[in-house]
C-alpha cells in the first residue's frame, strides 16, 4: 500500500500542476516584438482562437474517465459555459470547487505522507543506526529501508513545493477573462474614484 499512495500522490501533484499550468497558458495573452524595430504587440490569448481552443485537451483519455467519475458526470451533467470553460475539459462548468478540493485533498495527503515517513519510519531507522540498536529485527535490511523511505519522503517535499504555484495558476484561471466578475470590480472602480476626490 505504502508504493500506491506514493505513485498516487506523485501523479496526483503532477497532474493538478500540470493541468493549471496548461490552462493559463491558453489564457495568457501573447506579447511579439518585431526584432528589427523593437516594436511590440500583445496577440490575444490562444484560447480565442477556435482551432487552438478545439485541438486543445486539459483532460486526457486516461484521466478524463476519473475527472468524470469524480465530478458526477463532469461536462456532460455540467457542459461549459463559455469558451473560458471548454478549456476545463472533461469536469466542464464544475471546475472551480473540484479543483479546488483536489488541491486541498492533494496537498493534506503530501502532509500526512511526510509526517508518516519521518516519524515512522525514517527517525526510527536512523536512531536504530546511531545508536546501534541490537532490538533491530533485520539489520542488513536497515539501511536500504531507510534510504527507501527518505526517497519517499522527498518525493512528498517536492509535490508540497509544487502546491504553492499550483494554487496561483488555479487562482489565476479561475479570475481572468470569462471569470471576471464585473460587479466587483466597477465597486472597488467606484470606490477609488470618492477616495481620489
Amino acid at each position: 500500500p505504502t508504493i500506491f499512495f506514493q505513485a498516487l500522490s506523485l501523479t496526483w501533484a503532477l497532474f493538478n500542476f500540470w493541468k493549471m499550468t496548461s490552462i493559463k497558458k491558453m489564457l495568457l495573452p501573447t506579447l511579439v516584438t518585431d526584432g528589427v524595430n523593437g516594436e511590440a504587440a500583445l496577440l490575444p490569448p490562444r484560447y480565442t482562437i477556435d482551432e487552438i481552443r478545439n485541438n486543445f485537451n486539459s483532460s486526457p483519455s486516461m484521466f478524463a474517465w476519473g475527472e468524470q467519475f469524480f465530478t458526477g458526470g463532469g461536462a456532460k451533467t455540467s457542459p461549459p459555459r463559455n469558451e473560458h470553460e471548454e478549456l476545463f475539459g472533461a469536469v466542464g462548468a464544475k471546475f472551480e470547487e473540484v479543483y479546488r478540493d483536489s488541491m486541498r485533498f492533494s496537498t493534506w495527503l503530501c502532509v500526512a505522507l511526510i509526517v508518516y515517513s519521518t516519524t515512522q519510519i525514517v527517525f526510527r531507522d536512523m536512531a536504530a543506526l546511531y545508536l546501534h540498536s541490537a532490538n533491530v529485527g533485520n539489520p542488513e535490511g536497515l539501511v536500504p529501508e531507510l534510504i527507501v523511505w527518505i526517497i519517499f519522503t522527498a518525493s512528498a517535499v517536492f509535490q508540497l513545493s509544487l502546491a504553492p504555484t499550483t494554487f496561483l495558476n488555479y487562482c489565476f484561471v479561475t479570475s481572468v477573462e470569462e471569470y471576471v466578475k464585473y460587479n466587483i470590480v466597477q465597486e472597488v472602480m467606484r470606490e477609488e474614484e470618492l477616495c481620489e476626490t
